[in-house]
């Protein structure tokens, strides 16, 4: 038995040194040839479909599984969206690997290629032979910015975000909180000053002060803010988009200044595509709204996008995944685990890629809930050599 859970387990970390891979160079702005990432893609679907294969035992969770990723290929078709039928095969295919030891691999490999990313940027950059990427703000100044040799500046960001993340997650009780708060903070002035995003610039110190919280009469408000984190954001985007769209004022017209036009996106995507079960294949493109004026249609909101773009069947499910994780956090005191995926959501505000498995990798900690590991084998797991 534990041969063929070992067997399993390396399949399925085979199969995430490709995904990593595939989606490292999709971010990038590197000429790859679509054959290569669909080539990637195929491996990663072999891997994971033979790790779930291996384990797999006829029940309703077996039915539940292949109920959702059959929708997640069909919600590909429409959408054009790896992303949901990412997360079911991740979690899927990893059962009885720890969410640690997933998070360790995603961060071993990530380090090294975004570091080799970043000295082969800075010697371009040294030689005269990089272009800063310029972006308009919505009161009309134009900041340049690092990309890094991604497709865009917020692209780098993200990645840089989300593997600190990992670095936090996977060494939190090796490293002394002085060298952590440093890392963290110089991730934050670096995420300022070269790539300009501010959002996961004030995201580094904020994990900073809710850490200080630990222990103190706060504590317990960050926790409960951070388990109900989701359902705060995503009602809250929904009803300041509304407003803008439809009673626009001078208080809305602040926030989408604030947000750099994203309501404006939002608002406008709703308009055109509307809401519906199955979701919406989004075309970025310049537009002009009656209400809304000249704008690029980008939806640049995790929740906007995931309503409008994936629909509200993926909604449903990636909201019933959200709440009952950050239930599961709270109720079984995992602080760090609960503050990382609220970081998810918080990210979301003023992104649309938060729903990428990877690197958003704390959707793992869905591993975590108590429904998921009612399906666990009560075998002791034979942990494979570091």
């Amino acid at each position: 038995m534990n041969d063929k859970i070992i067997n399993r387990t390396h399949i399925f970390f085979i199969g995430l040194l490709f995904y990593i891979i595939r989606n490292f160079l999709v971010y990038t702005a590197y000429p790859v040839p679509g054959i290569v990432l669909r080539f990637l893609w195929l491996v990663v679907e072999l891997c994971w479909i033979t790790a779930i294969v291996m384990r797999m035992r006829f029940n309703w969770h077996t039915i539940v599984e292949i109920g959702l990723i059959a929708w997640g290929y069909y919600n590909l078709s429409v959408t054009g969206s790896w992303n949901f039928v990412a997360i079911c095969y991740m979690l899927f295919a990893s059962k009885e690997i720890e969410v640690k030891k997933i998070a360790k691999f995603m961060f071993q490999i990530t380090s090294v290629l975004l570091m080799i990313n970043i000295v082969w940027y800075t010697i371009n950059f040294a030689l005269g032979k990089v272009q800063l990427s310029q972006t308009r703000q919505v009161d009309g100044a134009t900041i340049l910015r690092h990309d890094f040799f991604f497709n865009s500046a917020n692209g780098f960001s993200f990645y840089l975000f989300f593997t600190v993340l990992m670095f936090v997650y996977v060494y939190y009780d090796k490293i002394k909180k002085g060298y952590l708060y440093g890392i963290l903070l110089v991730s934050a002035w670096f995420t300022f000053v070269f790539p300009n995003t501010r959002t996961i610039a004030l995201l580094f110190p904020l994990f900073i002060l809710f850490d200080l919280c630990k222990g103190k009469v706060w504590d317990k408000v960050v926790s409960k803010i951070c388990r109900h984190l989701y359902i705060i954001a995503f009602v809250l985007v929904i009803i300041v988009v509304y407003l803008f769209a439809f009673h626009s004022n001078a208080i809305t017209q602040k926030i989408n200044e604030a947000m750099n036009g994203r309501l404006t996106m939002v608002a406008g995507a709703y308009q055109l595509y509307g809401i519906n079960l199955k979701g919406h294949r989004i075309i970025n493109e310049n537009l002009y709204l009656p209400n809304l004026g000249y704008f690029k249609l980008y939806i640049d909101n995790f929740y906007g996008m995931l309503v409008i773009r994936y629909g509200l069947i993926v909604t449903v499910i990636v909201s019933f995944f959200a709440m009952i994780t950050s239930r599961d956090l709270y109720k079984n005191n995992k602080r760090i685990e609960l503050i990382l995926l609220s970081f998810v959501f918080l990210f979301g505000l003023s992104e649309s890629t938060a729903l990428d498995i990877f690197p958003a990798f704390p959707w793992l900690f869905f591993k975590e809930t108590n429904i998921y590991k009612k399906d666990k084998k009560p075998e002791k797991i034979k942990e494979l050599r570091e």
